[in-house]
Order: C-alpha cells, then sequence, then structure tokens
C-alpha cells in the first residue's frame, strides 16, 4: 500500500510540475531564439533584458513550485476533508509523513535539474562552451589545491543540501501540525507557528552572537591558528556538524509531526 501512496504522491506533484518545468525550458528556449537575432537597436535590447528578467522569474517560481505543492499537499490530504479518506487507508501516520517528504524532495531534486537544463538551453553555443570551460579550469584549480579532498567536499556538500531539504520541509510540516491543535483559524496559527519559530531563531542567533562578543580574543586567535594548521579537515568537520544538526533537526520535526497526528488528530 505503501507504494500505491508514494506512486499516488509523485502522480499529483508531476501533474503540475510538468507544465511548470515545459513553461521553464519554453521561456529558455525562446530566450536563447532572441539571442540569435543580437543587433545593436533600443528595441532588441529591451526584448533581451525583458527575456532574461522573465528567465530569472520562470526559474525562481519552478524551484518553489515543489515546496508550495508540498505544503498545499500536506495540508489538504491530511487536515482536510480529505483526511478522513486518508486515515481510512491502511498506512500508518508515519508513512503519511514520510511518503509526503520523500516525494517533495525528489520533486526538488528533479526540478533542480531541469533549472539547470534550461540553464544549458539559455546559454546554448559559443556562451555554453565558454562556461564549460570556465568550470574546468575552476575544477582543476581547485583540485591542485584541495587534492582528493574535493571530491569529498563535493559529496559531503550534497549530502548536506538533502538533509537541509529534508529538514526545512518537515519545519513546514511541522508549523502545519502544531497550527490544528488550534480550534480556530488553524491555517493563521500555522504561520503563526512558523513566525514563532524564526523569531525564537533568532533570538537565539542573537544570543550566540554576545556569546562571541564576549570571547576573549585569546580564544579566537587559537582558534584561528588552529583552523589554518588544519583547514581542510575542519571543512570536513563543518560539513559533519551541519549535517548532524540538520538530520537531528528533522528528526525533531518528524517526531513532532507524529505525535501530533498519531495522538491529537482532529479533522473537525
Amino acid at each position: 500500500m505503501v507504494k500505491k501512496l508514494f506512486k499516488h504522491e509523485l502522480a499529483f506533484h508531476l501533474r503540475s510540475l510538468l507544465l511548470i518545468w515545459g513553461v521553464l525550458l519554453g521561456v529558455a528556449l525562446l530566450g536563447r531564439g532572441i539571442q540569435l537575432f543580437e543587433q545593436d537597436s533600443v528595441i532588441y535590447n529591451v526584448v533581451s533584458v525583458s527575456s532574461i528578467i522573465v528567465y530569472i522569474i520562470a526559474v525562481t517560481v519552478c524551484l518553489a513550485a515543489p515546496v508550495v505543492l508540498g505544503i498545499m499537499r500536506f495540508y489538504k490530504n491530511l487536515f482536510t476533508g480529505e483526511g478522513y479518506l486518508s486515515f481510512t487507508l491502511p498506512v500508518t501516520p508515519f508513512q503519511h509523513i514520510w511518503v509526503k517528504v520523500v516525494a517533495v524532495v525528489l520533486m526538488e531534486v528533479a526540478t533542480l535539474v531541469v533549472s539547470l537544463l534550461s540553464l544549458a538551453l539559455f546559454t546554448v553555443g559559443d556562451v555554453f562552451v565558454e562556461i564549460l570551460k570556465a568550470a574546468a579550469y575552476l575544477v582543476k584549480e581547485v583540485h591542485q589545491v584541495l587534492g582528493n579532498h574535493l571530491a569529498f567536499y563535493v559529496v559531503e556538500f550534497l549530502l548536506l543540501l538533502l538533509l537541509v531539504a529534508f529538514s526545512q520541509m518537515l519545519l513546514y510540516y511541522t508549523c502545519i501540525t502544531v497550527g490544528q491543535l488550534f480550534k480556530k483559524n488553524r491555517v493563521a496559527a500555522a504561520v503563526g507557528v512558523y513566525f514563532g519559530y524564526y523569531f525564537l531563531s533568532q533570538v537565539l542567533g542573537t544570543v550566540f552572537s554576545i556569546v562571541v562578543a564576549v570571547t576573549p580574543e585569546e580564544v579566537w586567535e587559537k582558534i584561528g591558528e588552529f583552523i589554518v594548521e588544519n583547514i581542510f579537515w575542519c571543512v570536513h568537520g563543518f560539513f559533519g556538524v551541519f549535517a548532524v544538526l540538520s538530520a537531528g533537526m528533522a528528526v525533531a520535526y518528524f517526531a513532532i509531526s507524529h505525535a501530533i497526528i498519531r495522538k491529537r488528530l482532529n479533522l473537525e
């Protein structure tokens, strides 16, 4: 049943995203077509700049679409009239949350790939060749400095991005779920929970900044010397720490959402 539910989730997202992806690729091709008629005139410059602006807007909308669809899907499928049907299925709350978040993250990855493809279409030709040459040169130069560390950095960075994607989506789910504990205006309550979380994170960030400011300079000098002497391993440590933090927050968000849905679900 979980496999069927997962296929159903993917089908829901693809019905909307395929259209959005198609529009983005169409805008990229149109922008590239405009570049083929390059000429020194005011009208052409206006049209050319407009095509670039439209392309940037299309990429932004495309990248945001999976998240927006994921939030809407989670709320509508579990906390509206659809919830009565969803929770009659032989699927646990754990599986409902897991299937939804995995589907959204997969769609985010697919959307990123489509966005990169659109960039290739938008710059195809001499510009794209120059971009590839610049990228190859940059990778070569960085590899000479970092050596085998570069491959590990890339893997660690991609893993961190994946964990952040899961964590951020589960945060939205948690805010929606906590908002359902209120008797009225649950959508507004969910938004309020999110901004409350944001405010709390800003307070904690300010406290951390104060702690950093009052820490003696001698301590920071020693830390700086240690980082300089072990810079490559410190970067690995940086990725590792943030990966653990992101994974920990994702687990916490998941646990909160799961506990509320399992014990305090109210579809009235």
